[in-house]
Order: structure tokens, then C-alpha cells, then sequence
């Protein structure tokens, strides 16, 4: 019997988020991937990535209303990308930075292209204050939300981690136990629930 493997589409700021699986051939794996993989090791395969910088805006409608913040384009966008690559499901972040309107426009972003590519599913959300807190988190850093990119990085210095290397960010994620997550790092709590939920989900429906 041959195993239907579910197939999944990556979106992120660059090789910390995607490694080089945006290049044909790439074979370098990037913080969300190793993320998936620690949640779900087996049963899906990924397919490609694209940059967020990349990413064929895909214009909202009225519906949304006068909110033209790009990253709502960009997730539709990315999710268009992912169905036209034949994918059941696309992932993503995208750091926050100081940016106070983006964790909004990201909710809006996923749930318009939910309603315009409703055969992906989608796994997204903020990074707070960026992927660099993340990995903090899974260090066991606490309250990782509340400090800013810069302490985050001044933290990751102290622990040799300051190169933004994605193979030094999936040895951690690798290393983590995603059971304790130290309490203060709620949307990355909240992207690891919708990684269970929704790819979970999809493989067990293959």
C-alpha cells in the first residue's frame, strides 16, 4: 500500500524561517520546517517556500474594508501559491518587529485567505517581537514577548546564537522540549497548537 504523504508550502522572512527550500533543490532546512517536523515527523513532505518579499500580492475585496496593511495580501497571496503548487497546507511567520499593526493585519490576512483558498490550510502567525524569541522560548527563556528584538538578540548573543543561522536555530528547536514552553511566548504556543491541530488533521485525512 503507498502511503499518500500530505504536502505543505513554506512562507518566511528568509533562511532562519525557510532555510533554502525556496531555491530549486535546496536542501537546507529553516527554523518552521524543523518546527513541523518536531510536531508532526512523518506523513507529510514539503514542496518549496517562498520569501516573504516574494510573495504575489493577492488583493483583498471590500470585505475587508480600508485595512491595506500588505501582510493581508501577502498570506492570501502565499496561499494562492501554496494551491497552485498542489499543496494541502502552507506555513508561516512573520516577525512583528515594531510594527503594532501587523499581529492584527496577520489574523485578517488568515482569515481572508481562508475564505479565498479554503482547500489550504493555514498555519500562521506573529512571531513577538521576532523568530529570535521563539527560539529564546524554546531555550526556556521566559516572557519572551515583552522584550524587544534587540534584547532578543543580545540574549542569543550570550548563548553563541547571535549569527541568525538556521542550522544553529533548528538544533535548538530539535533539542526543545515543546511541552515546556516557558509561559510569556503565547503565539508561538499558538502556532504550535495549529501545527498539531491542522497538519495533524490533514495527514490523518490522507
Amino acid at each position: 500500500m503507498i502511503s499518500v504523504q500530505v504536502k505543505v508550502w513554506l512562507g518566511g522572512e528568509g533562511p532562519s524561517e525557510i532555510g533554502d527550500r525556496d531555491l530549486v533543490g535546496g536542501e537546507r532546512v529553516g527554523a518552521l520546517e524543523a518546527l513541523l517536523r518536531k510536531v508532526e515527523p512523518s506523513g507529510w513532505t514539503l514542496e518549496g517556500a517562498t520569501r516573504w518579499s516574494r510573495i504575489r500580492k493577492f488583493r483583498v475585496s471590500e470585505a475587508i474594508g480600508r485595512d491595506n496593511h500588505g501582510d493581508i495580501h501577502s498570506i492570501a497571496g502565499l496561499a494562492q501559491v501554496a494551491f497552485e503548487a498542489g499543496c494541502e497546507v502552507v506555513a508561516f511567520s512573520r516577525d512583528v518587529d515594531a510594527d503594532e499593526h501587523r499581529a492584527d493585519a496577520i489574523a485578517d490576512g488568515i482569515a481572508h485567505a481562508r475564505a479565498k483558498v479554503p482547500m489550504v490550510a493555514i498555519i500562521g502567525g506573529p512571531a513577538i517581537p521576532a523568530l529570535e524569541g521563539w527560539i529564546l522560548a524554546l531555550l526556556g527563556v521566559r516572557d519572551t514577548e515583552d522584550k524587544s528584538r534587540d534584547r532578543c538578540n543580545q540574549l542569543l548573543a550570550a548563548r553563541d546564537l547571535d549569527g541568525k543561522h538556521a542550522e544553529d536555530y533548528v538544533a535548538v528547536i530539535e533539542d526543545a522540549d515543546l511541552d515546556k514552553i516557558p509561559p510569556g511566548s503565547d503565539a508561538l504556543v499558538a502556532w504550535l497548537t495549529l501545527a498539531r491541530d491542522l497538519l495533524g488533521t490533514a495527514i490523518r485525512g490522507a
